[in-house]
């Protein structure tokens, strides 16, 4: 009975998985982790290694979309984008359409499905331009836009009495402590949680938010702003009107409590409810502080969960090798 009650107390008190980040609280094992949303790639021969100028080869392009995440796509949510080069001098009449719905990564107990994938097709381009002799080149970009999200699992040692003094041998947590946290995979994350006493009754905690680019190609925008072509807020992914909507993540903090019991965060852009808001990342970062009223709570952990909400754009690069037909 000692062995197995030592087993209990270790496992409750060990650190989460591949996505997780701290050093004390509840275990979290709930994702995968990771640092990806959508891969992509060009299909081999779409486009081709060479076509011909004055239309006189037809070819495809062809986008290999993988979803490496923890977050679904739904069905007409997500774009792909050709950009470039001229729409009509490569004979596109349509230079963005849908990504099918992408199932995000599973994990149940410790079996792991892998993310839905799918191809996105542009058929019957023709480069219609006399380059006049020899060899051009041309570039042709592919903008993948999507929203996406990032849940968190976290823990928060919580006392009516926070100024308390607790037998250290026998305490259930410590409220001056870090704690742990676990995010599912995606390109934001939450590190460094953690909290202290704010007054009697009132437990104060913290969070990062991190953007970890695995490129200098992906680019996180507010929710809500993508559109077709992959313009963001009605404007070119490459224009500086761009940058007005970059930057921003939604989140909404859940302690179970806040119904009950203020929970009031701190942002930017204050959201609809107290423990809503909209932060702006500097360098990929930003700290939100939180602050949770606890009177009348015994000693206790409890399940933080933090959802981050946003829209995400990356781009892969190929070029057209163009012959001139003689």
């Amino acid at each position: 009975m000692m062995m197995s009650l030592l087993v209990i107390l270790a496992g409750c008190s060990s650190g989460g998985n591949s996505g997780s980040s701290g050093g004390s609280g509840i275990n979290v094992d709930s994702y995968t982790g990771g640092s990806q949303a959508l891969t992509l790639e060009f299909a081999p021969e779409a486009p081709p290694e060479k076509i011909r100028d004055q239309g006189r080869f037809p070819f495809s392009v062809r986008i290999l979309v993988e979803n490496v995440g923890e977050y679904d796509i739904e069905e007409n949510t997500a774009y792909v984008a050709l950009a470039g080069t001229d729409a009509s001098v490569l004979g596109l009449n349509e230079t963005s359409r849908f990504i099918p719905q992408l199932r995000g990564v599973q994990k149940t107990g410790t079996d792991v499905r892998s993310g839905g994938r799918q191809a996105v097709s542009f058929t019957g381009l023709k480069y219609t331009e006399n380059i006049g002799a020899g060899t051009a080149t041309v570039p042709l970009l592919a903008y993948a836009c999507y929203p996406y999200k990032t849940q968190v699992q976290g823990s928060l040692c919580l006392s009516g009495n926070t100024y308390q003094d607790y037998d250290s041998d026998v305490a259930i947590c410590d409220i001056e402590s870090t704690r742990d946290s676990a995010s599912s995979g995606a390109p934001v994350r939450v590190e460094n949680l953690e909290q202290r006493a704010a007054g009697e009754s009132t437990v104060e905690f913290q969070f990062d938010i991190v953007h970890s680019p695995t490129s200098n190609l992906g680019r996180l925008f507010r929710e809500n702003s993508i559109g077709s072509e992959c313009f963001i807020g009605n404007n070119s992914p490459t224009s500086s009107s761009a940058t007005n909507f970059e930057d921003y993540v939604y989140f909404e903090v859940s302690t179970g409590l806040e119904s009950s019991l203020n929970l009031e965060c701190s942002s930017e852009i204050q959201g609809e409810t107290p423990n809503t808001g909209t932060a702006r990342l500097y360098d990929n970062r930003a700290t939100v502080y939180c602050t949770q009223d606890t009177t009348g709570l015994t000693e206790q952990q409890k399940l933080l969960k933090i959802d981050l909400t946003y829209d995400y754009l990356e781009r892969i690069q190929t070029n057209l090798l163009i012959e001139h037909a003689n």
